[in-house]
């Protein structure tokens, strides 16, 4: 596994940002459970006014008090990468900055998938180390072999057929999978051009919905005494995700090739064709402040099981 560290980055000048406060509704209908994550505006770092449209998702039971939440993200464009790309401080790999379209609503988990769900849908039972932490150390196989399973569960169409360095994803298939890498960058920013979802700052004090700092959302190596934290512990995003920065590294679908941005599709990219290695996203809890920004790229070796590394799930949403 390689997690590249990056060198200290340079503070940039406070940038103001407005979250506002979400409020979930649990409905039940038809045997269903539906959660409606009712979301106000967010002042974007461009100073413009923003408003989410909507928030919408699903909670799917596992059973025994297990579930796996999912909120619904809007389709919409955004700046993904880094203005200051290869500048001897950022990697050339987050360069350069272009924009993309992501053409579809997608519905992502709102937290990292823990040790719970996992153990549930896997039929491994109950994983040591505490239910609601994100698991980790799970290799790329059988997170795709988890998303499949999942997706049989609720009788969803399987995404992945394949093993190793030939997996296939049916993007048409409406079941779950691991995120793009644009579809993770998109639900991280939630509207936002800062280094952060918060802003450009890591560090400040906390408010009760108005999360302006890095420490406020992402338990990083500053707040993390050293180790993985429950989910949700923390504030969420302006779309309603957890997590999204530091705790634990998320594994994407896509092959890492630090040139890529540079022949990226405008629209909807699933990353290169080929590589050797996967994306991983957003820092754990190991990681510097740096690496928990909302463009920063590492990867990891497919087949092995990084510590640190764990993932969410996405589906595309019904139109």
């Amino acid at each position: 596994m390689f997690l590249r560290e990056r060198p200290t980055l340079r503070a940039a000048a406070p940038i103001a940002v407005c979250v506002a406060a979400f409020l979930l509704v649990t409905l039940v209908q038809f045997g269903e459970t539906r959660s409606i994550l009712l979301a106000g505006s967010i002042q974007s770092s461009d100073h413009l006014d923003r408003t989410l449209l909507y928030a919408n998702g699903t909670n799917y039971s596992l059973g025994d008090g297990v579930m796996l939440s999912m909120v619904r993200i809007p389709a919409g464009e955004f700046e993904m990468g880094s203005r200051n790309a290869g500048n001897g401080i950022i990697g050339i790999d987050e360069g350069p900055l272009h924009h993309v379209a992501i053409t579809h609503d997608f519905e992502m988990s709102q937290f990292e998938i823990t040790r719970a769900v996992f153990g549930r849908v896997m039929g491994w039972g109950r994983l040591d180390g505490g239910a609601d932490k994100p698991v980790t150390g799970i290799d790329f196989d059988h997170i795709c072999l988890f998303c499949n399973k999942l997706s049989e569960r609720f009788g969803l169409q399987k995404c992945y057929s394949g093993s190793g360095q030939n997996v296939v994803c049916d993007f048409s298939a409406n079941g779950f999978r691991l995120p793009t890498e644009a579809e993770w960058e998109y639900a991280c920013r939630a509207g936002t051009t800062s280094l952060y979802c918060t802003g450009d700052d890591a560090f400040g004090k906390c408010e009760r919905g108005r999360p302006a700092f890095l420490v406020c959302v992402g338990w990083f190596k500053n707040n993390s005494n050293g180790r993985i934290h429950s989910v949700g512990e923390l504030a969420p995003n302006a779309f309603g995700l957890y997590d999204m920065h530091g705790n634990a590294w998320e594994m994407c679908w896509d092959f890492y090739d630090e040139h890529y941005y540079a022949s990226s599709p405008a629209k909807d990219p699933r990353g290169p064709e080929k590589g050797t290695q996967r994306v991983v996203r957003g820092g754990c809890y190991q990681s510097n402040r740096e690496d928990c920004r909302s463009a920063s790229r590492g990867w990891i070796w497919p087949g092995r099981n990084g510590k640190t590394v764990g993932f969410r799930v996405v589906r595309t949403a019904s139109k």
